[in-house]
């Protein structure tokens, strides 16, 4: 091709813009069919019931769906055979099944008892079958579509009424719908109302008659809509006919909503609202009237032809549930639509959608780095442009790959973009779409574009740092200045530097470097290099990196590692502090980006999934293409947060976009999830459960029963691989699960007792847990371990026991009644005396000693101080005591009249404690001197009622002065008692007891005083009652006071005395009653606050549905509010606010709130709104408004606001929904150009492509091993023989072949062209070995991938195959391309070098082709240079074709390489090869691609051989 004809076609091709394909969903799409257990494949009706089973009906039977597994349903009458054509659910939770030939039923879920109802014939006469099509019911009946006619069936009696007939034989009836005593009734033949009061029929026309046609007349579905009135769907389109003022059906404002398509089903809930057609499945939007296309059955995995979707039904979790008319039903996940995918589908060209940079500039462009070229994305006209995309389709990657995009800031500003290339760094000129040169000498130029260079890293304005093979430098893009970083590379190795990183925040000026194994840190300046994170259990082999970081607002550092999933470090001593991996929930050891959303949350992309983590929690939520993902797989630090909130990340197909706030609420309602017990077996015996089988009583199981097992689910079909259950079992023998993954357990044998199965289901997507569902059932005991026989053994035991035991005693009592008898006084005595706290004791006072047992018994000292002298005694008088005691025992040792000896002191404890005595002693011996020689007495211990009255003493000065009113009144109700407090409250001047009742009646009331007097009466000993009231005192006629009244007994004997304690609670209230305005109002405005408002929007939005009113939520957000804060202060800022909201509250109607979201958002919430266009007209006024100037504190300021609007019902059916739904549409609004208004809509782009598909389908074809074998031979003119063959994988599927240049990239991408390729071989040598047996010379010739022969086990894995089959590695020999060269260059080499030593030889394929040096084929170890065919293709048509041939044999002549000219077709291309000098061939000319056994057949074998003879 021309240069000039070349030129003008790349620039025709980079300036040509297109539109993003919408996303298609069908790649989420899942299956049930007859491989999973359906009946059958024709699906005619889906139908969830109350418990959560999905029930479907086919045309061979009909089938229940517990969320894991299908069962089909026979019941008594066979229903598992029979052909299903109609099922519906009933207003008492029961499932009605029409069937074609054996009538009809209904079946209650709970129980699983089926009730005939219909025998499937109109008469017992009728020789044909005439199922039930249709059911509609009111309170008293049901009505059944049969054929042509209606009839109603009365539920009490149970008779059959005919009500309706077409007159059409061949007609029939397909849908019912019932409103307002007026039956809706869709024909073949058109629709009919039928009014139930006074039976008229009319035809209701929904088109004019000149439009009419079979088509449109044919009605398939009716729906009774609120907002629409009548949907009805028919063959050729969807119509509405709306209500009038009446509520009736306004029939001449009928309109036709969606035209042209095949109405099959309707389905609307809170997750969206959905059509089936015969082209797919449809999104309604009401607030359009239209509807947009969402997927089709062709475009799944599944390989179909047929796209019509008979049916659609919307679980509780919102999974859409599809029914096909061949392939069984399918599911798709509403919440697929929360992400939006970002990819170029140009059909021209050789666009790349694998991205690894991301870049949104000033102007709200999003620049996408590709592995060929850039793309351009427009986010307001939703297009795409490429740049710099290189057309060779063989080019491992694009000329000008871009890895990393950042801004320039080169004059003119806004205008350069940088780009981090494959090989090098460029200068992207925005306006004219080309690469500028860079500034710097020409050997700055040739290290930047030419010398293999990585690692690079914006690091400031124009700033860059990178790695090359011999250094570490630093370019300064503004200058054209390179210099290599100082002392770096001194301290590392640079063969395993990975990339320079963004430099830490806390560390601005240090470079941060990832190495194989390690993360440094490295300052220039002091030359320091500080490590951050070394990989754990590091092995050399593996090279493991950091390609991406993160600071949370804990200040912990989170590091994505290409090997050890997420690192948490501390952010200043870098101790590492949490892993996660795939315990944690992590499917991917690969981490690749990370960002942190507005909210908090950090978003981890991998080679595996993508993922939210709760960094509170550390809880993870992951996200792979069920739920919505175009692929799995994301690229290494492709990832950015754009201006709106909106987070992006590069993967292998396209940008994936995500709003952070759709993700903020469980998608999920809890009353959504319910768990239920769905089977319960034994091995041993058949029980036929129903899920209610076992509620009010427990599963009974016999000695002999064995292999209980019980399954349960929670009915959460698309997260069931994320649901985890807790069951606990509580009895003899008892177990818990926290976090069971299977969804069901297995008891082989129980002991024998009462059980109780408990279980409990939580999701991991939806963070909500359910209710507990319990099975009990007991165990019985066999006959000789049962409680009553080991009763018996233990009563016989004891009855021996009993005996030896009786005889026994009788001896005994004879000997313990004497020696009872001689102690019984000295009990007595002691008794008395101890009952008391008393004992006896006596001193000798000649002797000066003291004999007592109180040392012992009391005081807890040893028995030798029972006498001591009485010296030593005082020792043990407390101190303030000893010298009284002295004293007074000195003069009673010395008088003479026989006084009584009596004192009260203390006597210290073993312990330490002291405790109080009373001695009273007697003279019982005196000298002849009349003076005392022995006393003796008894002492008591009096500790206990010295505390007594110190308490009382205490108590009586805390009754007196303690704050609360004391009130005691006596068991007669009588005053008995009172404090200060009360006296001085109640102006009481005399006796508390001179209180009458009219005191009483005055202060509280009569009423409450009657009151008071009867529940004082009912109390009971030692009971309290409380209450409040407000009673009337000398201070406040209402004084709010706590009233507490205690019944007090002793023993619980009668009551004695009422103790009545009167708090104030004057503070209290004042106190709680600016609690409760602080709790609802702002304190700075006076609005509602967050809380208030969002319980005035839920009242709002219950009397709006009570009431049929539409109602709206406005979030109001000020625009640039936070300068205004920076500059003027907060004081003024405070002061706009308060301005603002008298401002909007001025504007307001009477049934409009304004209330104070946060900050500056505001929330108005307009309730009884007549139409969208009065709204429409208070937002315009109030932007407006607040789009006027200010004057606060003599600043004149300038303000506007974004509002935001949502409206009940159309767009929320909650209040959190409304809030965030209004929220999105302000962001919108601010995105717009702010000081504007929007509605709230939805909407998103989304797209499926064939890739996936082969993805997918590869990977089934290798697990199948699908894939076969082609060989080509290659020759040698000279000998005139065949040296060997090339081995080439083909695949062929049901759609035909499928290229090779189509399937071995995907496999390189998914990583299975390894495994592929030595299956290939293994298959190869199966069958060619006779030949490689026979001739030792003859060779196979392997193409291996560049990533498969980097491979560090490659040499061992060949040997090992080689080996199996007893075949040398001379051969086989591998075919490699430039690509691997360009790949790893040193590893390349050792690899290679590698293999040559082990003996295999080494082709270099496509010479020429690529961007490879030359030099490079002396540097490794090739032994065959093979001439690609676009060179030989044009031998004697383009002489710089056949100088480059020339060049190429001889610079292979001059290394020692020999080479072998690929797609030889013509005598004309051999005779030049052989004229210069080249004999070995392969291509058409001799044979093409075979089959084995065409290759190894002699007949072939010698056709080669005879064209090698002719030349």
């Amino acid at each position: 091709m021309p240069k000039l004809f070349l030129l003008i076609f790349n620039l025709l091709f980079f300036t040509l813009t297109f539109l993003v394909n919408a996303q298609n969903y069908a790649l989420q799409m899942q299956r049930i069919s007859t491989d999973e257990g359906l009946t059958q494949g024709s699906v005619t009706k889906i139908v969830q019931d109350d418990l959560g089973f999905i029930w479907v009906g086919t045309y061979q039977g009909l089938n229940r769906y517990d969320g894991y597994q299908v069962a089909a349903f026979a019941g008594e009458y066979m229903l598992d055979q029979r052909q299903i054509t109609f099922m519906t659910k009933t207003s008492d939770g029961k499932i009605f099944v029409s069937t074609e030939f054996s009538g009809a039923y209904f079946i209650n879920p709970k129980t699983l008892s089926v009730e005939k109802v219909y025998s499937g014939k109109l008469t017992p006469e009728d020789v044909y079958f005439s199922p039930i099509l249709a059911l509609e019911e009111d309170d008293s009946h049901f009505f059944f579509a049969i054929n042509q006619h209606l009839y109603s069936y009365h539920k009490q009696t149970k008779k059959f009424l005919h009500e309706f007939s077409i007159d059409k034989q061949d007609d029939f009836i397909r849908a019912l719908a019932l409103h307002d005593n007026f039956l809706y009734i869709g024909t073949t033949a058109g629709l009919f109302s039928k009014n139930l009061v006074d039976d008229h029929v009319s035809r209701i026309e929904l088109a004019d008659e000149n439009k009419l046609n079979n088509d449109n007349k044919n009605a398939k579905f009716l729906h009774l809509d609120p907002q629409l009135g009548l949907l009805v769907g028919t063959v050729e389109g969807m119509y509405n006919i709306p209500f009038n003022a009446d509520k009736l059906l306004a029939v001449d404002k009928t309109k036709l909503l969606v035209p042209e398509l095949n109405i099959w089903d309707f389905a609307s809930s809170k997750f969206g609202e959905y059509i089936v057609t015969e082209k797919g499945l449809f999104e309604f939007n009401r607030e359009t009237l239209s509807a947009e296309f969402i997927l089709s059955y062709e475009q799944s995995k599944f390989l179909m032809t047929d796209n019509t979707i008979v049916d659609v039904m919307i679980d509780k979790t919102g999974l859409l549930w599809l029914a096909s008319r061949s392939q069984g039903v399918f599911t798709w996940s509403t919440l697929a639509r929360r992400f939006k995918h970002i990819e170029s589908t140009s059909t021209s060209g050789n666009v790349n959608n694998s991205v690894w940079a991301v870049l949104q500039d000033s102007e709200n462009i999003i620049w996408i780095g590709t592995e060929n070229g850039m793309l351009k994305y427009n986010q307001l006209t939703n297009s795409i442009s490429p740049y710099l995309v290189n057309d060779d389709i063989k080019a491992f990657h694009g000329e000008h790959a871009v890895y990393g995009i950042a801004q320039a800031e080169i004059e003119p500003s806004e205008r350069f973009l940088w780009l981090m290339k494959y090989r090098g760094l460029a200068l992207f000129d925005k306006i004219s779409g080309d690469l500028v040169p860079l500034k710097g000498s020409k050997e700055v130029i040739n290290i930047l574009e030419n010398e293999p260079s990585w690692g690079f890293r914006t690091l400031g304005s124009d700033q860059f740092a990178f790695i090359t093979q011999e250094n570490f430098y630093r370019y300064n893009g503004k200058t054209g200045e390179l210099r290599t970083i100082k002392g770096l590379k001194e301290q590392v190795d640079i063969i395993n530097a990975h990339s320079f990183l963004k430099p830490l925040s806390s560390h601005p000026n240090d470079y941060l470097l990832s190495m194989s194994g390690h993360l440094y840190r490295y300052n220039e300046q002091t030359e320091k290099l500080t490590l951050v994170y070394q990989v754990e259990n590091f092995n050399p082999l593996t090279f493991s990196v950091i390609d991406d970081w993160v600071i949370d607002h804990n200040d912990t550092l989170w590091l994505a590692s290409s090997n050890e999933g997420l690192i948490a470090v501390d952010s200043h001593s870098y101790a590492v502090k949490h892993r996660l991996g795939t315990q944690s929930g992590l499917n991917a050891k690969s981490v690749y980006g990370l960002q942190i959303d507005r909210f908090g949350f950090l978003w981890a992309s991998s080679q595996n999934g993508l993922y939210r983590i709760d960094l509170s929690s550390r809880s993870v939520n992951s996200y792979f293409i069920r739920d919505g993902l175009s692929a799995n797989e994301f690229n290494v630090d492709a990832d950015a947060t754009l201006d709106n909130g909106q987070i992006g990340f590069g993967s292998t197909r396209g940008l994936l976009l995500i709003a952070p706030e759709d993700f903020l609420t469980s998608p999920t309602e809890l009353d959504a999830i319910n768990t239920e017990i769905t089977h319960v077996s034994l091995l041993s015996r058949e029980l036929n459960y129903h899920p209610y089988k076992y509620i009010n009583n427990p599963l009974q199981m016999t000695a002999e029963d064995i292999g209980l097992e019980v399954s349960f689910s929670n009915f959460d079909t698309i997260n069931k691989d994320k649901t985890t259950y807790k069951v606990t079992l509580e009895g003899p023998t008892s177990l818990n699960y926290d976090k069971l993954t299977t969804n069901k357990v297995f008891f082989t044998k129980l002991p024998p007792g009462q059980y109780i199965l408990s279980v409990a289901s939580n999701s991991e997507s939806s963070k909500v847990s359910s209710a507990t569902r319990q099975l009990q059932f007991n165990i019985a005991y066999a006959p000789w371990s049962s409680p009553v026989a080991i009763t018996g053994y233990v009563l016989l035991i004891f009855a021996i026991l009993f005996f030896f035991f009786w005889q026994y005693r009788a001896r005994q009592q004879v000997l313990n009644k004497a020696h009872a008898d001689v102690v019984k006084s000295q009990q007595q005595t002691e008794l008395a005396l101890s009952s008391n706290k008393s004992g006896v004791w006596e001193a000798n006072l000649s002797q000066q000693t003291l004999l007592n047992n109180r040392f012992v018994t009391e005081l807890g000292y040893h028995k030798s101080n029972e006498s001591l002298a009485l010296i030593e005694f005082l020792d043990f008088i407390h101190p303030a005591d000893r010298s009284a005691y002295l004293n007074h025992w000195n003069a009673f040792a010395k008088q003479s009249n026989q006084e009584q000896w009596n004192i009260t002191y203390r006597l210290n404890h073993q312990n330490g404690k002291w405790l109080w005595y009373q001695d009273i002693g007697r003279v019982v011996e005196v000298d002849e001197a009349n003076k005392p020689i022995k006393v003796t007495g008894i002492y008591t211990n009096i500790t206990e009622q010295r505390a007594n009255a110190l308490q009382a003493s205490v108590l009586g000065e805390a009754f007196s002065q303690i704050n609360d009113w004391l009130l005691i009144l006596d068991s007669q109700l009588k005053p008995f008692s009172a404090n200060t407090s009360f006296s001085d409250t109640f102006d009481i001047t005399g006796n508390i007891t001179d209180l009458t009742i009219k005191d009483f009646v005055r202060t509280i009331g009569r009423a409450q005083f009657l009151r008071y007097i009867n529940v004082l009466k009912t109390l009971k000993p030692k009971q309290n009652w409380k209450t409040e009231a407000y009673i009337h005192t000398q201070k406040n006629p209402s004084h709010p006071v706590h009233i507490s009244v205690t019944a007090v007994a002793k023993d619980n004997q009668a009551i004695s005395h009422y103790v009545i304690v009167i708090s104030d609670l004057t503070e209290q209230k004042r106190a709680e009653d600016e609690l409760r305005y602080l709790a609802n109002y702002d304190p700075l405005t006076g609005l509602p606050n967050r809380s208030l408002m969002h319980s005035k929007i839920n009242n709002c939005i219950n009397h709006s549905k009570k009431h049929n009113k539409l109602a709206a939520l406005l979030f109001i957000d000020l625009d640039k509010f936070k300068p205004v804060n920076d500059s003027f202060g907060h004081a003024v800022g405070d002061q706009l606010l308060c301005n603002i909201t008298q401002r909007v509250s001025l504007l307001l109607p009477n049934n409009a709130t304004v209330g104070r979201q946060s900050g500056d958002e505001f929330l108005v919430l307009v309730k009884d709104l007549h139409s969208p266009q009065t709204l429409s007209e208070l937002v315009k006024q109030l932007t407006q408004e607040l789009a006027n100037k200010v004057i606060i504190d003599d600043f004149s300021i300038n303000i506007s606001a974004s509002i935001g609007v949502a409206l009940y019902p159309f767009d929320a059916k909650t209040a959190d929904e409304l809030i965030r739904n209004s929220d999105i549409a302000m962001m919108h609004a601010k995105q717009s150009g702010r000081n504007n208004f929007k509605y709230f809509t939805e909407q998103m782009n989304n797209q499926l492509t064939k890739k996936l598909l082969l993805e997918n389908a590869l990977k089934d074809a290798f697990k199948d091993d699908e894939l076969f074998n082609n060989y080509q031979p290659i020759v040698n003119a000279k000998t005139k023989q065949i040296n060997g063959v090339e081995l080439l994988m083909r695949w062929k599927t049901e759609q035909g072949f499928i290229s090779p240049a189509e399937f071995i990239p995907i496999a390189e991408e998914i990583g299975l062209i390894d495994v592929l390729t030595e299956q290939a071989l293994n298959r190869a040598l199966t069958e060619l070995q006779p030949i490689l047996r026979s001739n030792p010379r003859f060779y196979l010739s392997l193409n291996v991938s560049p990533t498969h022969i980097l491979k560090a086990n490659l040499t061992e894995r060949l040997l090992l195959i080689l080996n199996n089959f007893r075949i040398k590695p001379a051969q086989l020999r591998l075919e490699i391309t430039e690509n691997t060269l360009l790949e790893d260059k040193d590893k390349a080499s050792k690899q290679l070098r590698k293999l040559k030593n082990a003996g295999f030889k080494l082709l270099l394929d496509d010479f020429g082709t690529g961007y490879s040096s030359l030099t490079y084929l002396s540097q490794f170890p090739i032994d065959v240079i093979k001439i690609d065919q676009s060179f030989v293709r044009n031998i004697g048509h383009d002489r710089s074709n056949e100088s480059i041939i020339k060049t190429i044999h001889a610079l292979s002549a001059n290394l020692g390489l020999y080479c072998i000219a690929e797609g030889v077709e013509t005598t004309e291309q051999i005779k030049f090869l052989q004229h210069m000098g080249c004999d070995d061939f392969q291509g058409y000319y001799f044979a093409k691609p075979m089959l084995s056994e065409d290759l190894l057949a002699e007949q072939n074998l010698q056709s080669i051989v005879a064209r090698l003879k002719e030349l």
